[in-house]
């Protein structure tokens, strides 16, 4: 049982790395929209998939 809740958490800690790193991508991609104009398509393909990724996140949580 102490190994199992020793691996969860350290998929909590993937997951937080991971969503960080999901939004750091999508002000990246709101830098290169501005240049290539494209904001809405970043907007709404990178910020969509950061708000749904997040509560998933906040909902599978523990």
């Amino acid at each position: 049982m102490h190994t199992r809740a020793r691996f969860f958490e350290h998929y909590r800690k993937a997951d937080r790395i991971m969503l960080a790193l999901i939004w750091l991508m999508f002000f990246f991609s709101l830098g290169l929209a501005f240049w290539h104009d494209t904001l809405m398509q970043a907007v709404i393909v990178g910020g969509g998939t950061g708000v749904v990724l997040t509560a998933l996140y906040r909902a599978l949580g523990t």
